[in-house]
């Protein structure tokens, strides 16, 4: 990091927190949670784990691109408050299976990258994507089943590309 400050990437804000799973379940664990001094540091954490980003090209949040990267982690959730309105993304894993959470603001498409090791086997609020109301499927990339979707609220199931989280 030539020529920057480690300043701005010094933490504030800094508070532990319980809160409830993003996706619902019953599980109270710890949070830290935290801002960082310079947002662009923080953008590989969003963009990078949770998912949401605004398409190559796409002008005032009017296309979107959601690729979430578990890794090794069990869940992540954000939200972005763009000129459209809430960009919101949460993914969990249990028991094999891996759940992602999509908001897309009105006046908004997206393009969705949902992880997975089985493709033909992702639903959409448990109907197979193909036959899915608002989806459409253009292809798959390495470990993905690519969904084109409207502006709208979405819940995709599928099998989670690792198996089971460490």
């Amino acid at each position: 990091m030539t020529g920057q400050s480690h300043e701005a990437l010094a933490p504030y804000g800094l508070r532990c927190e319980h809160l409830a799973e993003p996706l619902g379940l019953d599980e109270r664990t710890p949070l830290l949670s935290w801002r960082l001094a310079s947002a662009r540091r923080g953008e590989w954490l969003y963009q990078g784990v949770a998912g949401p980003a605004q398409a190559p090209g796409s002008t005032g949040y009017r296309e979107l691109l959601i690729r979430p990267r578990p890794g090794g982690l069990a869940w992540a959730r954000a939200a972005y408050e763009s000129v459209r309105g809430t960009l919101r993304t949460a993914w969990t894993r249990a028991d094999g299976e891996l759940r992602l959470e999509v908001g897309v603001p009105p006046g908004a498409t997206a393009t969705v990258h949902v992880p997975t090791g089985d493709p033909e086997g992702v639903r959409e609020s448990g109907i197979p994507v193909a036959g899915a109301a608002g989806v459409t499927v253009p292809g798959t990339g390495p470990g993905t089943l690519l969904c084109r979707v409207a502006s709208g609220d979405y819940r995709f199931t599928a099998a989670d590309p690792s198996g089971t989280v460490p």
